[in-house]
């Protein structure tokens, strides 16, 4: 399940205090439900001018629209991994670790990832 983004539960928040459902709003927006969906729950990011398209739909006034870019903005900036079960423990533990990582560290993940003995 992906993890919720400021963005998706602004939008949804949106849809629901206007009591539209998410197939009234995506056949509004030429959208399918499936990727109005992903958008809500995190598991896909805005295209460029959908922000603008939401404000007109929901009429959002300027400022609105801007504090809703920003969250966009945000949420496109996370990195969403789908690890199969085996690789789950893994990918977990770089996250725990991924801020401290210092420069021969990644040095190091690279020339795996990569392929390379890089010695």
């Amino acid at each position: 399940m992906a993890e919720l983004t400021a963005f998706g539960k602004e939008v949804r928040k949106l849809r629901i205090d206007k009591e539209v459902s998410l197939m009234e709003m995506a056949d509004a927006l030429g959208v399918s439900v499936a990727f109005l969906s992903a958008l809500e729950t995190g598991r896909k990011n805005p295209p460029q001018d959908f922000v603008t398209i939401i404000g007109r739909y929901f009429r959002l006034d300027r400022a609105r629209i801007e504090a809703l870019h920003v969250l966009a903005l945000q949420s496109s900036s996370i990195v969403r991994l789908r690890p199969q079960t085996r690789n789950r423990e893994v990918a977990a533990e770089f996250a725990r670790k991924f801020d401290s990582l210092g420069e021969a560290d990644i040095k190091k993940i690279l020339q795996i990832l990569r392929g390379s003995k890089g010695e």
